[in-house]
């Protein structure tokens, strides 16, 4: 009788351990193993690129140069090569996009890529000139892109990330001052005061654009 209960105690006891390390398995929790690897939740927070890749904070590659498209759509007749080494990359304050830039042959380009859907969509290009991504306004839905010309002139061009249209140069706006006179001259960016305004210099002129309106507000 003593014996059949001590076998029934001890079976019992077996089956409340295997529950434990059940459920403990279940929240992925392994008791004495250290080793125990769990699913990454964190995404993506931090960015580093050269050349040839962009990676992540655990150095991981998020894509490389090949991996983004060496053709550039820039409107209905007008196509061109983009392809070469990365110059630049900025993920944006939501951490879902990420601007990035490619010096070709003979023309740059400005990609806007989603972290997500691993998706190239084209945001910027400059025929003969370079491009660099510059800043995310704070809400991260723009984004400002410094331009220079063959004609030495520096302009700098604002581009939504929710763009829809097929071709890059329908894609965003230059800014432009009323002042504006022949090239060469120089736009340079100080701020964004806000989600819709930008603001920065043009030669040694202040202003600030209101990007919906896409005039000079101050």
């Amino acid at each position: 009788m003593n014996l059949t209960k001590t076998l029934i105690i001890g079976i019992a006891g077996i089956g409340l351990i295997a529950l434990f390390l059940f459920m403990m398995g279940e929240q992925g929790v392994v008791p004495g193993n250290d080793d125990t690897v769990l699913p990454d939740t964190v995404g993506v927070t931090e960015i580093d690129w050269d050349g040839s890749e962009v990676r992540d904070q655990t150095g991981a590659t998020l894509f490389s140069a090949d991996d983004i498209p060496s053709n550039m759509r820039v409107s209905e007749n007008a196509e061109f090569g983009v392809a070469g080494p990365i110059q630049g990359a900025l993920l944006s304050p939501d951490n879902e996009t990420i601007a990035v830039t490619t010096g070709g042959v003979a023309h740059d380009g400005g990609w806007l890529y989603d972290i997500e859907t691993q998706a190239f969509s084209p945001a910027v290009f400059q025929y003969g000139g370079g491009v660099w991504a510059i800043a995310w306004d704070p809400s991260a839905s723009h984004i400002i892109f410094k331009v220079s010309t063959p004609a030495e002139t520096t302009l700098l061009r604002v581009v939504s990330r929710d763009a829809q249209e097929e071709y890059v140069a329908d894609r965003g706006f230059t800014i432009s001052v009323p002042e504006e006179d022949e090239p060469p001259f120089t736009y340079t960016f100080s701020q964004w005061r806000d989600e819709n305004s930008v603001c920065g210099a043009f030669n040694d002129m202040e202003w600030c654009v209101d990007i919906r309106s896409q005039e000079v507000v101050e």
